[in-house]
Formats: structure tokens, C-alpha cells, sequence
């Protein structure tokens, strides 16, 4: 797998992790702005990646293939397009889907993708700092929503 393949998969497993938020946001109204904010967020990661990737083709940034394998990420995919699948089905309850956002958001740090990123350009740096911060804070938020609601059935 090519290196703009690789990125492109690392937007594709953002966006997929917003779409289930989306639809956790539907199907469970009483968290619905906390959904919604996940999901717009996972967006905005997927678009930082994109601008990430325009920054290597322009030489203010450097990916390292080695550190982010191609097959996790697409295991990550197909595990939350499952998770989808799931929710669509009826077969998630609230506290379940916040488990699956848990392990989704805990997965994402520990896989510390921001590190495969180099940045040179300011641009890049910047990026590469808010896609850090950003993925500690989604950690924290969903973390303890499922602390608030774990013993509830």
C-alpha cells in the first residue's frame, strides 16, 4: 500500500467513527449534542489528515509508513462499520455504544497516529498538535461519559 493510500485510510476510518457517532446521535436523543459534537469533530479530524497530506505533497510535512500499519487501520474501519451495522440493527444499547466509543477513542490514542506525521511548515506543526490534542480530548470526554452511564442498563 502507497503512502497517499495509507492517509486516505486513516480519513476513511475518521469519517466512519463520525458516522457512528451520527447515528448514536439519532438513535439516543438524550445524548444527541454530545453525539453530534463527536461526529462534527471526527469530520474535522478527517479534514486535518486531508490538509496533512497536501502539506507532505508540498514538502511541509513527512509521513512515516512504518509507524501506522495499513492493516490495523483497515481492521479499525471494518470493526466500526460493524459497530454501525449494529446500531442500525437495534442491538446497542446506550451504554454499549458508549463502551464501543470508549475502546474507539482509547484504540485512537494508543495507536498515536499523530506521530507518524513530521512537520516542517507551521501549517503542518499545527495540525499535527491539534490532531494530538484533539484525540487526548475525545479520550477524556467519551471516557468518562461511559463512567456516567456504565452501570445503567
Amino acid at each position: 500500500m502507497i503512502m497517499s493510500d495509507v492517509i486516505d485510510s486513516l480519513v476513511e476510518n475518521e469519517l466512519a467513527i463520525g458516522r457512528f457517532y451520527r447515528l448514536c446521535a439519532e438513535r439516543f436523543p438524550s445524548l444527541k449534542e454530545f453525539w453530534s459534537n463527536l461526529a462534527d469533530q471526527e469530520e474535522d479530524h478527517g479534514h486535518w489528515i486531508r490538509q496533512l497530506k497536501a502539506e507532505i505533497r508540498e514538502g511541509g510535512a513527512a509521513y512515516k509508513m512504518e509507524m501506522v500499519k495499513p492493516i490495523a487501520v483497515q481492521s479499525s474501519i471494518s470493526y466500526v462499520n460493524e459497530q454501525v451495522a449494529r446500531l442500525q440493527k437495534g442491538d446497542l444499547s446506550i451504554v454499549n455504544a458508549l463502551s464501543i466509543a470508549a475502546n474507539i477513542e482509547q484504540s485512537a490514542f494508543e495507536s498515536r497516529i499523530f506521530e507518524a506525521f513530521s512537520g516542517y511548515s507551521s501549517t503542518a506543526k499545527k495540525l499535527i498538535a491539534d490532531l494530538k490534542q484533539a484525540l487526548l480530548v475525545h479520550n477524556e470526554l467519551v471516557d468518562r461519559k461511559w463512567q456516567e452511564y456504565r452501570h445503567y442498563k
